[in-house]
């Protein structure tokens, strides 16, 4: 929005008058007004009012937005789109005036009026009571105003095909219950009032007293899509089917609209999420995107061969392995040691359970002592795995109960965390060091679907994977992306939401998104940690 120069309101002034506005060159003719309107040299232009004062030929209500409907498919659709397509007009212009008038003295002239009719019993003027009270009754409730409003199509074409147009114009208005105003004897004062900034000439007759939501209603608010003006454009089409380019990552930051990338796509069984993911997911790809992609349902095996990438499935001789104890010094923060109690508290307690005050307390002191140990003099942490870890943590548990008194399970602590240690039954999943090679490689499908049923190494797995994406969100300079389908229900424990929190909060600071595809929306709704987590950080829904 920019206020125009002096030649270009003269321009747009002159266009106007020729009431051409798209043409590279235009003509002005005469001017000539008529029983059925006016003529523009050649050309014929009639003004319909859309609400005949005299008559008032309107619905008792009115929506802001009509339901149009595609075959099994609904979508919101502005009353007055059909202004797009209307046929046999070469220019269609919408005059839309609203004005906001002194709202007190507007109070008291209906209350005049109220009375006024009051005074003299008739069926006729019980209505006007009734509405004139019922409009108070909103204006109180909904803290609402009243305006003056005035709308009138102004629509140009040949003569022969003119009254083609104001038929379909008329036959869709009917369609909302507006029956516009056939009056012609004011044409040219509506024609003169149309003119940008001349709206102080529509006479009183000209002009109806409704309430603002009302009035808002009545106005055009779509327009014809255009693809965002950005380099960083994703392909799709409007509903006609016309491709139309859009910015999702970075012209909304730019703006304001958004203050992260992060995405949530939710839709029933059948309705898209995986076809419009896999779009999504090539383009991003093809602008140069890392993509690491966690599926249950292997709906992005042919991507990922197009592509090149590596598909990774989770099998039994061969498990997704992880060494997320192994850090530098530079990467123990707050959020770390945070992660890594989530990750053994998903261990201890299971997907379901919580841990204690204490038990927490316990836990973060011991991972703060076992990396100061290791950075430090080195004294018992000799190297950087689970088994270390478990081996001293039994140590300083053992040392931190005897000296502090508090209740803590170690007996409990020791057998479950034992199967990860080596020689147990998942032995190789924490201590094995990951494939370095993955952090270059620039798409990456996890293919979990044998183990998403399986309570312990379902959240685990996609723990450890989460990892690996901070890998590449914090040493990767390019965008990075990590699309969970399904998954969330691994990680949507208590335990888990402060590394939820953690991701969707800190990937942003790195120009990297995080999405999660789901169809469950009741699960989501009841569920506190995906919605205060996932859906309070995801900006585009």
């Amino acid at each position: 929005v920019r206020l125009l120069g002096q030649a270009e309101i003269a321009e747009l002034h002159e266009r106007y008058l020729a009431f051409d506005f798209s043409s590279e060159r235009y003509a002005l003719g005469n001017i000539r007004c008529g029983d059925e309107g006016l003529r523009l040299g050649e050309e014929s232009l009639r003004v319909l009012s859309l609400i005949d004062i005299d008559e008032l030929h309107i619905p008792n209500e009115i929506t802001a937005y009509a339901e149009a409907r595609e075959g099994e498919r609904r979508y919101p659709r502005d009353h007055f789109s059909f202004l797009f397509s209307v046929p046999g007009c070469q220019t269609l212009l919408y005059n839309q005036v609203i004005s906001i008038p002194d709202q007190t003295r507007i109070r008291r002239d209906l209350e005049l009026k109220r009375k006024r009719h009051q005074s003299m019993p008739d069926s006729a003027n019980g209505l006007s009571v009734t509405d004139i009270e019922d409009m108070f009754i909103d204006i109180a409730r909904d803290n609402e105003m009243l305006v003056h409003s005035h709308f009138s199509l102004l629509v140009k074409g040949p003569a022969d095909q003119l009254p083609q147009a104001v038929n379909h114009i008329e036959s869709q208005l009917f369609a909302l219950g507006i029956v516009p105003g056939r009056n012609t004897y004011n044409q040219f004062e509506l024609f003169r009032a149309a003119i940008p900034g001349n709206a102080d000439e529509l006479k009183a007759y000209d002009r109806f007293l409704t309430s603002r939501p009302a009035a808002v209603s009545l106005c055009l608010k779509e327009r014809l899509p255009v693809s965002d003006p950005s380099p960083d454009l994703l392909w799709f089409t409007d509903r006609q089917g016309v491709p139309i380019g859009i910015d999702c990552h970075e012209l909304p930051m730019q703006t304001g609209r958004i203050a992260n990338r992060n995405k949530f796509i939710l839709g029933p069984s059948g309705s898209g999420k995986s076809f419009f993911t896999n779009s999504y997911v090539k383009q991003c790809r093809a602008q140069g995107a890392d993509i690491i992609l966690v599926d249950t349902g292997h709906s992005y095996a042919g991507l990922c061969r197009y592509f090149g990438g590596k598909y990774i499935t989770y099998e039994a001789d061969r498990p997704i392995t992880m060494n997320p104890f192994r850090i530098e010094a530079i990467e123990l923060n707050d959020e770390r040691r945070q992660f890594m109690i989530s990750l053994i508290g998903l261990i201890w307690k299971g997907p379901e359970g919580t841990l204690t005050q204490i038990e927490e307390t316990v836990l973060l002191k011991v991972v703060t002592e076992y990396y100061a140990d290791y950075f430090g003099e080195r004294s018992r942490v000799q190297a950087l795995h689970f088994d270390s870890f478990y081996t001293y943590a039994l140590e300083r548990i053992h040392e931190i109960r005897t000296t502090d008194r508090v209740p803590f399970d170690l007996d409990e602590f020791r057998f479950v965390l034992r199967k990860f240690h080596r020689g147990g039954e998942y032995d190789r999943i924490l201590n094995d060091e990951f494939d370095q090679s993955l952090f270059s490689e620039p798409f990456i499908v996890f293919e979990i679907d044998s183990i998403k049923e399986h309570k312990l190494l379902f959240p685990i797995t996609t723990l450890i994977i989460m990892g690996v994406f901070i890998q590449k969100m914090r040493y990767r300079r390019n965008r990075k992306i990590l699309i969970i389908e399904e998954a969330w229900k691994a990680i949507a424990s208590p335990i888990m939401a402060g590394y939820i929190v953690y991701v969707y909060k800190t990937v942003r600071k790195f120009a990297g998104e995080a999405i999660v595809v789901t169809q469950e929306l009741d699960d989501i709704i009841g569920n506190p940690v995906v919605k205060n987590s996932i859906l309070a950080n995801s900006d585009t829904v």
